[in-house]
């Protein structure tokens, strides 16, 4: 949003009251304020009908009423005589009120004439109209600044302490109504540009105001979706169908119906599958059954697939387990989940998809019930009926199993309950695996509810006798010294009832493997390839993502299909990796964010010396107590790593990122800091540049920049 455009918003304000105008605030509370400052509540204590006059007056959209009508609405119980006595003082004490140095006959504001008051909007601003003008000039022409514009001019509901007056009820629902559509108007320009996180902002705050409006849910539920968000889609549902039932005593729409059974049975096409997205199996909330057609080649975990197979046949004997994943994010878990998954379906496995979330709405064992859902709503009737037959406990958490409305759940309700709903669930598991093997697979184990946690410890001493295959992935970094979770797991693999497996980078031959099958109609050399490596370490998301970059930025000869130029990829890191970095350090406190911001501006490697000198020259600066602590939680997250008595990112892409994040008046925040912890004068940035030549036709070299 273009900063300018609030800037002249404010002059204006400023110079219609240095004008002697009044200004009437209906918007989140009523306020008066003219040229001699605000109308305090004691000018009104006299006669708090001159008060609800003027709201009155300044509610009506046209700011004139018959004197014969306000009489009506005010003074209804009395008579004629009595009720334009009261008018009358009502209005002296609103003039009073409103200039209480004026002189006999002078009136600059309420203006009554042959029995019509109104308010002379010459000289009154009332907020409600700013509004109004605002986001119909915003909706007529649909930029994104115009409505923000106007969304920020809109400070609550009108009068909401007149909400149960009559008279208000239809101003305030058409200035609601203006807000919630500037709301959907903004959230759909956003989307449109690809923010669909600020989107999903902006239709929670309209649901905030009516929260059973089911366009709006359903508009939400399909980003979820589009962006693969699974487990928030299906939560979305609920919320709605919640919402319409307790609000209007309805249940929702065939169409809104249709795209929650379109999800669930994985049936709703993404956005332009990329790996990126599959590579959030544990933040989105699941993985595919199959296999998307633009995934890149699956290259160099024949060893952890093997080992997946051989506990598939353990269990298909009836020596089941859980097998938790873990690696630095982005390094292959999901893509190794979603192989496994995909064969174990192709041998007549049972196959339920969990996921994860952080949503406030989360229900009671989230990552269990997506997964049983998923499978349910995929059943022929007969199935579906049987097992509803089998599991009525479970109706509340599986809504395919029942038509009854999911009531909502206090997820710190007894343990009795839970309890109950603990063992209806191993039930459920257990039936399904009678004849023949279940695969379940669960999130990233930090993010999922306290109860999916407890359940699936507890599914992992059962295992044992069981057909079930317990998949879980876990990002390295969150499994610190110091975290329960990692507790936990050391107590699960001592006891036997749980084989950790770490996913390390992919070598260098299977790097050159991966990258030379995205380039395939490119000419790949050594050099590319070491460069390729030095930027991601074998992370195969990073290569997935940069080789993709590459490629989408060469010029192809759609008759020769060869390429004639390889110009350079874009100088901003790509967008899967630059949201996986985001999510990463959103997370972290913020001196460490400080401390990692440090090390991005410094572009190169810092010793422990200059970075706390930098810190603490920072303004705000990072405490001296804090700096250590800072360090060694950035350090425990592996965003950097130490070496020789140098700090600086384990991933040149992750400083990239940082770096290319922080706005131009950041950058020279930080770069400030670090000037007098330099080692030498006139140290410069460097750049990472990754050198591609084309050998194809001619001796022309290209260049690949990647600004790091």
């Amino acid at each position: 949003m273009n900063p300018r455009s609030h800037e002249t918003e404010r002059n204006r304000a400023l110079s219609e009251s240095r004008a002697g105008r009044l200004h009437v605030g209906l918007l989140g509370s009523f306020r008066v304020e003219g040229p001699q400052g605000i109308v305090p509540e004691s000018a009104w204590l006299q006669r708090r009908s001159a008060k609800t006059l003027l709201k009155l007056v300044a509610t009506d959209p046209a700011h004139m009423l018959h004197r014969e009508q306000i009489m009506e609405m005010l003074w209804r119980d009395v008579n004629a005589a009595s009720a334009r006595n009261s008018f009358a003082k009502a209005l002296h004490a609103a003039r009073h009120a409103l200039e209480p140095q004026r002189t006999r006959g002078s009136n600059t504001y309420l203006l009554l004439h042959d029995d019509m008051l109104w308010l002379d909007t010459e000289n009154v601003i009332v907020d409600a109209d700013r509004f109004e003008r605002l986001a119909t000039a915003a909706l007529e022409r649909g930029d994104l600044e115009r409505y923000e514009i106007a969304l920020a001019a809109y400070s609550g509901e009108l009068l909401p302490a007149d909400r149960y007056e009559d008279w208000s009820y239809g101003r305030r629902d058409y200035l609601a109504y203006l807000h919630t559509k500037l709301l959907r108007g903004a959230a759909e320009t956003l989307e449109r540009m690809g923010a669909s996180q600020q989107a999903v902002d902006h239709l929670l705050i309209a649901l905030q105001h009516d929260p059973a409006n089911e366009v709006i849910h359903r508009q939400l539920i399909r980003i979820y979706a589009e962006q693969g968000m699974r487990g928030e889609a299906v939560r979305q549902f609920h919320a709605c169908r919640d919402a319409l039932k307790h609000t209007l005593d309805v249940s929702p729409d065939a169409q809104t119906v249709a795209l929650y059974e379109d999800i669930v049975a994985d049936r709703f096409q993404r956005r332009g599958p990329t790996y990126a997205q599959i590579s959030n199996f544990g933040d989105a909330g699941s993985a595919p059954l199959c296999r998307a057609v633009s995934e890149p080649p699956f290259v160099g975990r024949d060893a952890s697939l093997r080992l997946l197979r051989d506990r598939l046949e353990l269990a298909d004997a009836m020596r089941g387990g859980l097998i938790l994943l873990s690696g630095e994010a982005g390094v292959g878990k999901t893509r190794l989940v979603a192989e496994f998954v995909a064969e174990a379906s192709e041998r007549g496995a049972t196959v339920l998809v969990g996921g994860t979330t952080t949503h406030p709405r989360m229900l009671p064992y989230s990552a269990f019930s997506l997964a049983i859902e998923s499978h349910v709503a995929r059943q022929p009737d007969d199935e579906r009926q049987r097992l509803a037959d089998r599991h009525r406990a479970l109706v509340r958490l599986i809504p395919s199993l029942g038509v009854e409305a999911n009531p909502s759940f206090d997820r710190a309700g007894s343990v009795a309950r839970h309890s109950h709903l603990m063992a209806a669930i191993v039930r459920l598991l257990t039936d399904l695996a009678a004849e023949r093997t279940v695969v379940l697979t669960v999130g990233d184990l930090d993010a999922i509810d306290p109860l999916s946690l407890q359940l699936l410890w507890y599914l992992a001493h059962l295992a044992g006798n069981r057909r079930w295959v317990i998949v879980a992935t876990c990002r390295e970094e969150r499994l610190d010294a110091e975290s329960e979770l990692l507790g936990a797991l050391d107590a699960a693999v001592h006891q036997g009832v749980c084989t950790h497996m770490r996913l390390p980078c992919l070598p260098r031959p299977e790097c050159d493997q991966l990258v030379r099958a995205i380039l395939r109609d490119y000419p790949v050399d050594g050099v590319l390839l070491d460069h390729m490596f030095s930027l991601t370490l074998g992370n195969a998301l990073f290569v997935v993502e940069l080789a993709r970059a590459l490629r989408e930025c060469g010029d192809v000869d759609a008759t020769a299909a060869t390429p004639t130029t390889l110009s350079h990829v874009s100088k901003h890191v790509p967008e899967a990796i630059r949201k996986l970095v985001e999510s990463t350090v959103s997370n972290l406190e913020p001196n460490v964010r400080q401390v990692l911001r440090l090390v991005a501006a410094a572009q190169g490697d810092l010793t422990l010396a200059e970075l706390r000198v930098a810190a603490k020259a920072l303004r705000p600066s990072v405490p001296a107590a804090a700096f250590l602590d800072a360090l060694d939680r950035a350090l425990a997250v592996q965003m950097i790593e130490e070496l020789e008595g140098t700090y600086s990112f384990r991933h040149p892409l992750v400083g990239a990122t940082l770096y290319e994040r922080l706005p131009a008046h950041r950058r020279l925040q930080y770069e400030a800091a670090l000037r007098p912890a330099r080692r030498m004068d006139g140290k410069l940035s460097k750049l990472t540049v990754l050198t591609a030549p084309v050998p194809a036709s001619g001796p022309v070299a290209r260049r690949v920049e990647v600004t790091q």
